[in-house]
């Protein structure tokens, strides 16, 4: 018998990241670093949950380039089954990420058309590896898939709603989930309440959930996040560090969600260790921190309540 996995479907694709070591001068050349890694939301947050110790099935869809040999060889690394995703004869997807001298984005460019391989057609012949997931895991980066997956998947789904333009094209579409967790601009798309401290934040919740969604988890940065679930709502305080890269902030927070829902811990215990996976990765260059591990989030958590 298969051991217990979390689905995850989405987007994967090679990060080039970019850091200036000075203020980006624009149309100008500017000193700085660059890296290459595996990227894409929905593969990030399955690499965060096999570094975080779950079994992970990533449905996705590759290219026959370099870059998916890379995502291959990091998957077979860290135990992501690829064995259902799909493979098609284009190059596979990148995006580019530019950040300035505080390591905050300044601009990114994605590359991303090969997602639109990606479809219900493709999906429905892997139902019964969906529904056979504890739960499953995507994200806005494709909104065509949305409609299937919430008619189709018998298992808790939560959503990462990815960008605030992500969010206006699938708003729609966001309905009937158990999770999911925009920031606050994305929850301001779906409430249409401005997000700007914790009455608003309660109050966008509270609209949001009238999607039936039955947990929300709103992050807004270094003010820390809020959770909203069957009526209770919490704050949870974002864990001071040393911030390298903010860029997979998010992903290792929806991770931490997920592991927490795996594990059967409450959804406020759940924020605390989302924001906990989230700083070890925000204090690592990497998109996906190396060093990211269930213990370390602990770690961090239980030093925090004995404050």
């Amino acid at each position: 018998m298969k051991k217990p996995y979390v689905c995850v479907i989405g987007g994967s694709n090679v990060d080039i990241t970019c850091t200036a070591f000075t203020k980006i001068k624009t149309k100008d050349s500017n000193p700085g670093v660059t890296s290459l890694s595996c990227g894409g939301v929905s593969r990030n947050i399955a690499e965060n949950l096999a570094r975080l110790g779950l079994n992970v099935e990533l449905i996705t869809v590759l290219g026959t380039d370099f870059n998916a040999h890379m995502i291959e060889q990091n998957a077979l690394s860290v135990g992501i089954d690829l064995s259902h995703s799909l493979v098609v004869d284009e190059p596979s997807s990148c995006y580019v990420s530019v950040n300035d001298v505080d390591n905050d984005m300044f601009v990114g460019v994605a590359s991303m058309g090969i997602l639109d391989k990606l479809t219900p057609e493709f999906l429905a012949k892997n139902l019964d590896v969906i529904n056979g997931a504890q739960c499953v895991v995507t994200d806005t980066n494709i909104p065509n898939c949305l409609d299937f997956l919430i008619e189709n998947v018998k298992v808790p789904i939560f959503l990462d709603t990815v960008s605030a333009k992500k969010t206006v094209i699938a708003n729609d579409k966001i309905k009937n989930l158990h999770c999911i967790k925009p920031n606050e601009y994305e929850a301001e798309i779906l409430s249409g309440i401005e997000v700007k401290d914790e009455q608003s934040a309660l109050a966008a919740c509270k609209v949001i959930a009238q999607r039936n969604i039955d947990t929300i988890f709103v992050s807004c940065g270094e003010k820390g996040s809020y959770c909203y679930n069957n009526g209770n709502f919490t704050h949870v305080p974002f864990y001071k560090t040393n911030v390298k890269n903010t860029t997979g902030a998010g992903d290792s927070f929806m991770s931490g969600i997920v592991y927490g829902f795996v594990k059967g811990m409450s959804a406020e215990s759940s924020a605390a260790f989302a924001a906990a996976c989230a700083t070890i990765t925000v204090s690592s260059i990497d998109t996906v921190c190396k060093e990211l591990s269930a213990e370390k989030a602990f770690e961090i958590v239980n030093k925090n309540e004995e404050k």
